[in-house]
């Protein structure tokens, strides 16, 4: 049998902006795009980096919360 369970995940986001402002704006253009479209493993120097990409290097903290059920998949 296989369970599955939700776990919180933490990784960096790289923004090319010239303010936090204008940051946030391409940060919200990008909120329903799927995260596998975003990763790269390019240098912050690459000229061809993206405007937001994602760390493929995440932390994985467990358990969402103490109240997250472990459930049949």
């Amino acid at each position: 049998m296989v369970y599955r369970i939700d776990v919180l995940i933490c990784g960096t986001a790289y923004i090319q902006a010239s303010s936090p402002e204008e940051a946030q704006a391409v940060l919200d253009k990008y909120h329903q795009t799927a995260a596998n479209e975003l990763i790269s493993e390019l240098r912050l120097d690459d000229p061809d980096l993206p405007e937001l990409s994602l760390s493929p290097a995440m932390t994985l903290y467990g358990k969402f919360s103490d109240d997250t059920p472990m459930e049949e998949a």
